[in-house]
């Protein structure tokens, strides 16, 4: 047996290790088609609202864009408040969304707060330039960048609260272990997983049948390379023991597709003020839809409870 065919036999599996890895950033980090989501049972389908959209339409919208640190257009629509906002939330969508798919939540602090609204499309989603998915931790480097925009000269005093749903639930919380500025007082996480590798290894098994090894393992291999980050960075879990934020945790009991122990998870890890909102019959985001008024009163009282502390502090 000849030199190069040893060589050939001794890399084969180097070469099928990076060869599942690329097939695997081809589905879930790539800026690619997620048809295997199109049949996902555990992600359950929510009837159109007329009225949502028809609200969402009648709102005095502007687009927004900032370059983020690695040159990326980015994009997202401010909805300015009526007067002198009682504070600015930053709404944030999740895997293969767009801002305009958080205006259930942007119509629900509307009906309870004169506030400002900015709803970002996450880099490579929407507008939004990018041709990867960003797992929360490249988002949460934007996040800063947008609120440095709402903290611009013109409002410098303006508290702010970070919302996520899923992996905007993922991109808030990894933010909130990272300095940000005083303005940020509170960080509201719906359904968000607590590491993106353990979500990546769950989803795999669940829907393709493959195993944490190769497929994750090749996975972050691949991305590093592709999209120049380190999914093992992207553990919200880690981020929350950085921070002293309040936290309130959201999630479906029901969920099957962030299973609802990663929210133990994260309620167990922070450090700072708490509160966890199971909702028991709640599947992947639709605890909001499930439980309705409650869902709208306990994220209300926890965001005035939250500023009402923060401007306490800040008299002392």
């Amino acid at each position: 047996m000849n030199a190069a065919l040893l060589v050939g036999i001794a890399a084969l599996p180097l070469v099928l290790y990076y060869a599942a890895g690329f097939a695997f950033y081809r589905i879930a980090v790539a800026r690619t088609k997620k048809g295997f989501l199109d049949t996902d049972p555990s992600l359950p389908s929510s009837p159109a609202d007329a009225n949502l959209s028809d609200w969402w339409s009648a709102q005095d919208k502007r687009e927004e864009r900032l370059f983020s640190a690695d040159g990326l257009g980015l994009v997202a629509d401010r909805l300015p408040s009526s007067g002198k906002p009682e504070f600015a939330a930053i709404l944030v969508h999740g895997y293969t969304g767009t801002g305009p798919t958080m205006k259930r939540y942007a119509r629900l602090l509307r009906e309870r707060f004169d506030c400002d609204l900015l709803l970002p499309d996450l880099r490579g989603h929407g507008r939004s330039e990018g041709s990867y998915i960003g797992f929360g931790l490249r988002d949460a480097e934007d996040l800063r960048l947008w609120i440095d925009r709402l903290i611009e000269p013109a409002a410098p005093d303006l508290p702010i609260v970070l919302f996520g749903v899923s992996m905007g639930a993922a991109a808030v919380l990894t933010a909130s272990g990272s300095e940000l500025p005083p303005n940020v007082r509170c960080v509201v996480s719906d359904c968000g997983y607590s590491d993106a590798r353990e979500i990546l290894a769950y989803k795999a098994k669940k829907l393709f049948g493959l195993p944490r090894f190769p497929a994750v393992d090749a996975l972050v291999s691949t991305t590093a390379i592709l999209a120049r980050y380190d999914l093992a960075e992207a553990c919200p879990r880690r981020a929350v023991a950085r921070t002293r934020l309040p936290i309130l945790f959201i999630h479906g009991g029901a969920d099957d597709f962030v299973p609802p122990r990663m929210a133990d998870e994260l309620f167990e890890a922070a450090a700072g003020p708490k509160e966890l909102f199971v909702v028991p019959e709640a599947g992947h985001a639709q605890s909001y839809q499930t439980a309705g008024e409650a869902y709208a009163g306990r994220v209300a009282a926890f965001i005035r409870a939250a500023l009402q502390a923060s401007a306490s502090a800040s008299d002392r």
